[in-house]
Parts: structure tokens; C-alpha cells; sequence
């Protein structure tokens, strides 16, 4: 299982033990894994993006360069697009896998 603690992403086994660090990041909020890509996904509000790593943590991209004052919150991957939530301005947005076509959708209440 992958999970966020501090401002770590880590690894570990169902049952807890063998925990590893994979990644070091400013205030994540969100992971999600792309089985069929084989990556995993996160979203950091202390450095405003949207990055992704291999599963063992290696290969970091930055996706998407959020604006200063974005929130993002919770991630999700669907196809070939990102979403993310903006928690300040109640925007659901997406781009696609490697940053481009970013979309901001309709304020959700």
C-alpha cells in the first residue's frame, strides 16, 4: 500500500511492516495510483503541483505548475486525464497524463 504521513510518501506492506520512504514532499494532500501507467500521482500544496514518480518512488515529474494561491486536494486518474480538486476555489480540474490540455471545470459548491 502507498500512504502519505508528514511529508512523506511511503510504501508498505497491508499489514504495516516494511515500510519504506519513497518520496519527500512540501504538504501533500492526495495520491493515487495509475496501475496501467505505472505511476503514481500526488498532489503538493506547500509546492503548488502536481508531480508523479514511478511506484518505487524514481523518475519525479512535475505534471502541472498550479498558481499561487491553488489548494489542491484530492486526485483522481481516469483514462488518459488527471483530475484534482482546488479546495479554495471549488474547482474540479484536469489535464491530461503529462501536463497537457489543462482544464478548470465549474465552481462545485
Amino acid at each position: 500500500m502507498h500512504f502519505l504521513t508528514g511529508n512523506s510518501i511511503m510504501r508498505a506492506e497491508m499489514d504495516g511492516s516494511n515500510r519504506v520512504l519513497l518520496i519527500s514532499v512540501d504538504s501533500p494532500r492526495g495520491i493515487v495510483i495509475d496501475f496501467e501507467g505505472s505511476r503514481l500521482y500526488m498532489t503538493s500544496t506547500g509546492e503548488k503541483q502536481i508531480r508523479s514518480s514511478s511506484l518505487a518512488g524514481g523518475d519525479i515529474r512535475t505534471i502541472v505548475q498550479l498558481g499561487p494561491a491553488s489548494h489542491s486536494q484530492v486526485i483522481a486518474v481516469m483514462g488518459e486525464r488527471i483530475y484534482w480538486t482546488d479546495h479554495f476555489a471549488g474547482k474540479l480540474e484536469s489535464c491530461k497524463k503529462y501536463g497537457t490540455d489543462v482544464q478548470g471545470g465549474p465552481k462545485v459548491l
